[in-house]
Parts: structure tokens; sequence; C-alpha cells
């Protein structure tokens, strides 16, 4: 009790000392927590689908440089019809639109996505459907969109809206947790390819992303891919010179900047540690 005293006693003779000592440990706990969370929800918590560890992302890779660009719907259509470890492959492309139904128009982000994409991640509507092949004109909202939009009603299975000035019907609702590739997303569209996008063999403008086949393994994964596409590089060598393919995990492609994060919670751990051993 008198060392209790005498601390107390200590840290009011030097109430500016006392606040900053009070204040360091307030911003490294702060720091820390704030690391911890975000730690938390990019790195270590389960993707919100079905096996995610069986999801994969798939990326073409400059082999000079090794940054990673996105896909062409050609070369693509090569690697799936090929690929004997993968299920499920799926192109989608991000396209901001506006959606306009009972209220004002509205500029929101939608996916462009083909059916197989729901399969590849597992998941199904909780109301209505998802896409069927070269269907058009049809969406499926997200959970979020739907709630806050109309209301959670499902009633609005088989409702017209307007996708850039166009009628489109509602066909599904999907489950909360399905977020992907973020919880901007507000609906999907299926995405039918134009001629010029299958035309082109070097305009890589889509990303992609697929199931591992049952019993296949990443490292498997990745070894066939590569040998599919560095033979479309001397079929096509025109396009495809200095091109390769990559895949990986689903997480590392939501998450690149994972490594960083571990790296910034450790410095933020160090940085706790040394303002408590000089309070």
């Amino acid at each position: 009790m008198n060392a209790i005293r005498q601390t107390v006693r200590s840290l009011l003779r030097a109430p500016a000392l006392t606040f900053a000592a009070v204040l360091t440990l307030a911003l490294g706990v702060a720091f820390t927590t704030t690391m911890f969370s975000v730690v938390d929800a990019v790195v270590l918590k389960p993707l919100p689908f079905r096996d995610p560890d069986r999801v994969v992302a798939i990326s073409d890779v400059n082999v000079k440089t090794a940054a990673r660009d996105q896909v062409s719907a050609t070369n693509f259509a090569d690697v799936a019809e090929r690929a004997k470890t993968l299920q499920s492959p799926s192109l989608w492309i991000r396209q901001p639109v506006t959606i306009a139904g009972s209220g004002d128009p509205e500029r929101v982000e939608s996916l462009r996505v083909q059916p197989s994409l729901f399969v590849a991640f597992g998941v199904s509507p909780v109301v209505g459907r998802g896409f069927r092949d070269r269907e058009e004109r049809v969406i499926v909202l997200g959970a979020s969109f739907w709630q806050s939009h109309f209301g959670g009603d499902p009633g609005v299975i088989g409702s017209s809206v307007r996708v850039d000035g166009v009628a489109h019907t509602i066909i599904g609702i999907l489950p909360p947790h399905f977020r992907y590739p973020d919880a901007d997303v507000a609906l999907w569209q299926p995405l039918v390819l134009k001629d010029f996008e299958k035309r082109f063999r070097a305009k890589r403008m889509f990303e992609a992303v697929a199931r591992l086949a049952p019993g296949a393994t990443l490292a498997q994964a990745r070894a066939e891919v590569k040998t599919i596409a560095d033979g479309l590089a001397r079929e096509y060598a025109e396009d495809n010179r200095g091109w390769t393919t990559e895949v990986r995990a689903a997480r590392d492609a939501m998450a690149p900047d994972a490594r960083t994060l571990w790296l910034l919670f450790g410095a933020a751990v160090l940085v706790l540690i040394l303002a408590c051993a000089n309070v």
C-alpha cells in the first residue's frame, strides 16, 4: 500500500510526464488494436464462401517484369478447356452502372460475371436463382443493397428495374456473407462476351477465378496452367510472347499486402513494448 501511495505522489508531482506516459500507452494500445483488427479481418478470418482454400485466382504475368495483369477472354477460354486441375472457371469484370427502380436513379458498383462464378465460390442465392448460360438483361442483388433499397422484400423477384437505361429483371438475392471482391458491389449481371472481347488475345481486361478440381492441389494447378500458358505463348506468339499465367489462392489475391500487414502489426507490438518499458 505504501508503494502505491508513493507511486501516486510521484506521478502527481510531475503531471506533464504522467500525461505523456499515459498518452504514449494509449496510442500504443490503440495502434496495436487497430492493426490486429485489420489483420484479423483481411488475413485470419476465413473467406465468406465454401471451402475457401479450394478457390483460386488466375492472372497473366509479364515474364520480364513479374507484374501481374488481368487475363484475356480468348486465352482464358483455352486455359479453361485444357486444364484438368480446375473446375468452374469464370471471368468477371467490375462495371459501375446506373440503376433506377421506384426511386431516383443511383450510380452503383456492379460485376459482370460468367454463371460459373457462383459455382466456383459455392454460393447460391437465398431467394430466387442464379444466372443461366447466355442469359441477358437479368440481375442478382447483393443482400445489403436488397435490404437498403427494397426493404428485404422477397417479392422483388421477377420485378423490373432499369440498368443504364435498359430494363432488367431481378432474379435472385445473394446471401449476406458473400461480399466478393468487396462489400461495395451492389448487383451482379451475367457476362456474355462481346465480339471484340473474344477476338483479341492481347486484350487483358478480365479477372478470373476457379475452384480446384477434387484431388488437385494448388501446386499441381500452378504447374499445369503454366504449361498451358507457355504453349499458348508459342501458338500465338504475336499476342502472348513474354507472358505466362499464374494460379494463386483467392485469399492472396484479395489481400495481396498480407505480408505488409503482418510487418505493420509486428511494428505496432514492438512500439507498445517499448512504450511499456519506458513508462
